[in-house]
């Protein structure tokens, strides 16, 4: 037999048969594969899952700590309020003795005011305007007033100081009639008493910081009035007392007509009841008109909480 072919019969991959044989010997069983290629793939999701766990624990801790820094920018403070005494029973238990009152006493006591209100100067006139206004009457004597004041507006020369002007042309604005700046510069005592006014009396002062106010754009004296008084107001507001201070005080912080006149009522009532100069029928007929509103709100509030 040839060299050649010996070797081509004794070489074990010269055969293709043989080759493929040799494959299959040293190839794993097929069970062994599966094995590694399961263990494999669960090493592999199992760095997948604690890599995700890793992050999505990184994420939330995040979040977390956000929201704890957010937290604590924004609590709200506490007030340490105490406990709302307003509940049912104290609700149904409001009764008020001028809910049912007659008002025979309320239409005597507005007819004896207005025989001294008809006799009045036009100067005292908006002095009781001013304090049925402060009293929380001024729906009381709603068509009185607008009848005076149309009277003292046709007539406006017949009013003379800084005070009563102030006043005059206060209320005038503030009920909608037309009245000119020219009040207080029509003659050169008047632009004295302007300037005399404003340092020697504060109640003069004071109406024409409150009157300023009401002026319109452009009006330039009433402007120079406003930073005039409001400098000598805040100059003098140490040196004044009693009711005077407290009204000085209250116009510097918010003017009159600006303020929610019911609100301040039973402040006003206390007030006016120490001037010297009140009006007794007046100061009656606003207690009485407090005590009969309050009792009206009462009642309402007691038939809404049924």
């Amino acid at each position: 037999m040839p060299l050649n072919q010996l070797s081509l019969s004794t070489n074990p991959f010269s055969s293709p048969l043989r080759t493929n044989e040799r494959f299959q010997q040293l190839k794993p069983p097929a069970k062994l594969i599966s094995g590694i290629k399961h263990a494999q793939g669960r090493q592999i999701g199992k760095r997948v899952t604690d890599l995700h766990a890793s992050n999505g624990q990184a994420l939330l801790q995040n979040h977390e700590t956000k929201f704890e820094a957010v937290s604590v920018e924004n609590e709200r403070r506490s007030g340490n309020y105490k406990p709302n005494i307003w509940n049912y029973e104290f609700v149904e238990s409001l009764t008020n003795e001028y809910y049912y009152r007659e008002d025979g006493r309320v239409k005597k006591l507005k007819k004896d005011f207005m025989h001294v209100f008809d006799q009045a100067a036009d100067v005292t006139k908006l002095q009781l305007i001013e304090s049925i206004n402060r009293l929380g009457l001024s729906l009381v004597f709603e068509k009185d007033i607008e009848d005076a004041l149309e009277v003292i507006g046709s007539n406006i020369k017949s009013i003379s100081g800084v005070q009563a002007r102030a006043l005059c042309f206060r209320l005038l604005r503030q009920y909608g009639h037309g009245i000119s700046q020219d009040i207080f510069v029509d003659s050169v005592d008047e632009i004295n008493a302007l300037r005399q006014g404003r340092t020697a009396d504060i109640k003069g002062m004071l109406e024409l910081f409150e009157a300023s106010h009401l002026a319109f754009e452009g009006e330039h004296i009433m402007t120079e009035a406003k930073a005039l008084s409001h400098r000598d107001l805040k100059e003098v507001h140490s040196n004044v007392k009693d009711n005077i201070a407290k009204q000085v005080a209250d116009a510097l912080e918010l003017p009159r007509h600006w303020r929610v006149q019911w609100f301040e009522v039973r402040q006003q009532i206390d007030a006016y009841e120490q001037e010297v100069d009140r009006n007794p029928v007046l100061l009656e007929l606003a207690k009485l008109n407090f005590n009969m509103i309050q009792a009206v709100h009462q009642e309402d509030l007691r038939q809404l909480s049924m």
